[in-house]
């Protein structure tokens, strides 16, 4: 979970980091670095899991557990919200694009694990 949520973290502070209130937006880029080591620490950690077959078994149900709940995350594609936001400056990227980019990363890392 660490692991997949330390990746949608990333991804969710880099569009809220853009918002066009830049007294939040600084708040934002401040705080981005830390949760990027939580994420860090996290791939560290299951890096370490993946080193044998029991673990990779273990992390392999873990993803499969968490990886719709994380993605649910993103919120609802075609999202009406979202275009009240986009004209307000406090988003600029849709639910769906922000989804699609976390899958391409945990693919990556998933693969990369020999977790898939």
């Amino acid at each position: 979970m660490n692991v997949l949520q330390g990746q949608a973290a990333k991804l969710q502070l880099a569009e809220m980091a853009q918002v066009s209130y830049q007294p939040l937006a600084e708040v934002f880029r401040a705080i981005a670095p830390i949760e990027g080591r939580h994420a860090d620490l996290g791939i560290e950690g299951l890096t370490r899991i993946a080193q044998t077959e029991s673990g990779r078994e273990m992390a392999r149900a873990s993803i499969a557990y968490w990886h719709p709940r994380v993605a649910a995350g993103f919120g609802a594609a075609n999202s009406a919200r979202y275009e009240r936001l986009a004209r307000l400056g406090l988003r600029h990227r849709t639910n769906e694009a922000m989804l699609a980019d976390w899958q391409g990363a945990v693919r990556a890392l998933v693969a990369e694990l020999s977790l898939n």
